[in-house]
């Protein structure tokens, strides 16, 4: 039977060889089809300049300036969701557990709404920040009445 750590660097590893994997395939599908080889090559370059380009500097300005920024935002996205999923999760100890059964979703949505009704939101609150902090406080009102003695029911 192996080693319990052993297991989790091993999954740790393979996880993240798949997301660079699945980084480069990201970046090399679009409108203009790329190599992979081509986009390892730009990127490998912007990282260890020794390698010499032989690619325009369009291909360079489609992977570097538009495709991995967003492939890039996109995989933290993906991890911040996770953790946040997680995290509730783990908070009320329900693996089923998601933002619409607690009205944190909802919560983020009056809060969205209400900024953008009383027309705030183009004087210097942005929805996204008034809806984050909407669910934040709709997840702390549920969660202080699920305590009961120090303990959540």
């Amino acid at each position: 039977m192996p080693h319990p750590q052993r297991t989790f660097w091993m999954l740790f590893s393979i996880s993240v060889i798949l997301l660079i994997l699945s980084i480069i395939v990201a970046v090399a599908i679009g409108a203009v089809p790329l190599p992979l080889s081509l986009v390892v090559s730009i990127i490998s370059h912007e990282l260890w300049p020794t390698i010499t380009p032989h690619w325009s500097v369009a291909d360079s300005q489609i992977v570097l300036q538009f495709r991995l920024p967003r492939v890039l935002v996109a995989a933290v996205v993906g991890a911040a969701l996770a953790v946040s999923g997680t995290t509730l999760q783990a908070m009320v100890r329900n693996p089923l557990a998601d933002p619409y059964i607690f009205g944190i979703s909802s919560g983020a949505s009056v809060a969205a709404v209400a900024v953008l009704t009383l027309g705030i939101g183009f004087t210097g609150i942005p929805v996204s920040f008034a809806a984050f902090i909407g669910a934040l406080t709709t997840m702390a009102v549920v969660y202080g009445f699920a305590q009961h003695q120090g303990h959540v029911t």
